[in-house]
């Protein structure tokens, strides 16, 4: 499936069709995510009088992160349920209760210490959010490698680009709940090297010849470059 929309725009370089084209023919719902947001994001003749325009990009982009390593490796992605954990310790701290108010003596902080059920799931919760984590490493690290097999022989190597990957994930989910922060605000430098950054990254692995750890390095060198 190829998008109606025209290729005449500026901002629609090679490799930004390439990217489209992709994500249109394996995975069409991703692929109308990156068209529109690039649209939003570079193209005059639709961000002009897009007001949000920085908080559906920054949601959309997030999904496309997130969503197509799932995809690839065929999961279905099961977020953590941080609301449900966290309810459960409320109500247990409730229970016992102990003072959500900043009230307490720090200089007998020593003397404090949680009912020990208490200190139990949040244990829980802290254990189960490093799992998430570990298990998302691995999920990117085998999306590299799918789509790049020959990544297999350099996983140390590229471990700066899972991590990478990661960050980008971690820094558009900033904005996509409201901030009380405008597009004006938002829409910096900064925002649009992020976006960039992934688009470089993603490139590199289904463009037209697979990365080389040669690229991905040079990917990341630049970037950080220019965040310094």
């Amino acid at each position: 499936m190829l998008s109606p929309f025209p290729k005449e725009n500026l901002c629609w370089t090679e490799k930004r069709l390439e990217i489209k084209e992709w994500l249109y023919k394996h995975y069409p719902s991703l692929g109308e995510l990156y068209e529109g947001t690039v649209n939003l994001l570079f193209n005059s003749d639709y961000n002009s009088n897009f007001p949000g325009v920085s908080r559906f990009a920054s949601h959309a982009a997030r999904e496309i992160i997130n969503n197509l390593p799932n995809y690839i490796l065929g999961r279905t992605s099961k977020p953590l349920q941080y609301v449900n954990y966290l309810d459960d310790i409320l109500e247990k701290w409730e229970n016992n209760h102990i003072p959500l108010e900043d009230k307490f003596d720090s200089s007998r902080e020593d003397e404090f210490c949680l009912p020990y059920h208490i200190f139990r799931r949040i244990q829980k919760l802290v254990r189960k959010h490093k799992e998430s984590r570990l298990k998302r490493k691995d999920i990117i690290t085998n999306f590299f490698v799918i789509l790049a097999p020959e990544n297999r022989e350099f996983i140390d190597q590229l471990r700066p680009s899972f991590l990478k990957w990661m960050d980008l994930s971690d820094y558009f989910i900033k904005f996509v709940h409201d901030s009380q922060k405008t597009d004006r605000e938002i829409l910096t430098e900064e925002f649009l090297r992020h976006f960039e950054l992934f688009e470089n990254i993603l490139h590199s692995l289904i463009g037209s010849f697979f990365a080389t750890t040669e690229e991905l390095d040079a990917i990341l060198e630049e970037a950080n470059t220019r965040a310094d």
